[in-house]
């Protein structure tokens, strides 16, 4: 018997940050802020737990240096609050977020339709069997409908799993978020995003009240950005300690560095 030999600990540190990202408008040239909002995860392991403080230091590091990055590459498709105009950056996202119940719908459907199609081949079959040695009846005709409809909804659904991330793929390719209603379009952005003007006099009187520093939105993430603009309760980061056993497998993992110990 195998009996896992600890040899470290690795620690998980999670951090997420909102920080007001700021757009300017190819359309009417407005600028215009909304928040985004992002979370990273960060490892560090001690290996032989000699460096324990180190590694969960390293985590929050890790953490922190990829939150950053992905603040500075992310966007999210809010319009223009004065025209309602898309930005060309914003498409890629918006694409990414349209329809994004596909992809679940056909894992859904594509094993649900294999186990009715199971089911309602298993129903033709045993009806067939019966009504040939006893004589077909009302029953046995009602039974061969309801596995002939289980049949075709079987097959409709294995169908429409392989059909519709395909649909999605080539809709998702030519979509436009800028061909919707303008009305729709500003109307989504003024509930996401508020001119730099009135960011600047909510940032102005939000600081007088605190007696804390104005924050700045920028167009890319930044340190100062994840010290002041973001409150405390948007900015956390959580470490959770995980033992490394000696176990046979790779050290990526943090589970396996080494031998085992065999108890006799």
């Amino acid at each position: 018997m195998l009996i896992p030999i600890p040899v470290g600990q690795k620690y998980t540190a999670t951090m997420s940050a909102t920080v007001p990202k700021l757009v300017k408008c190819e359309q009417c040239s407005t600028d215009y802020v909304y928040h985004l909002k992002r979370k990273a995860v960060g490892e560090g392991t001690s290996l032989l737990f000699l460096n324990n403080k180190g590694a969960k230091g390293s985590a929050q590091a890790e953490a922190r240096k990829r939150l950053l990055k992905v603040l500075a590459r992310s966007c999210e498709p809010v319009p223009c609050p004065a025209c309602g105009h898309v930005q060309e950056h914003m498409i890629p996202r918006a694409r990414q977020l349209r329809c994004r119940w596909v992809g679940k719908a056909a894992l859904y459907l594509f094993p649900s339709g294999c186990l009715l199609g199971l089911a309602a081949a298993g129903v033709l079959t045993l009806t067939m069997s019966n009504a040939g040695r006893e004589g077909w009846t009302a029953s046995y005709v009602i039974w061969m409908i309801i596995g002939a409809m289980a049949g075709l909804t079987a097959a409709a659904g294995v169908i429409a799993s392989l059909v519709l991330p395909v649909w999605r793929y080539f809709s998702c390719r030519r979509y436009d978020p800028n061909t919707e209603k303008v009305e729709v379009r500003k109307a989504r952005g003024q509930s996401l995003a508020v001119t730099k003007t009135e960011f600047d006099r909510r940032q102005v009187g939000q600081a007088s009240s605190q007696g804390s520093t104005v924050a700045q939105p920028t167009q890319n993430g930044s340190d100062r950005q994840l010290d002041t603009c973001v409150p405390p309760s948007r900015h956390a980061s959580s470490d959770r300690p995980r033992p490394i056993s000696q176990r046979g497998s790779s050290a990526g993992d943090g589970r396996a560095v080494g031998g085992s110990h065999r108890r006799p």
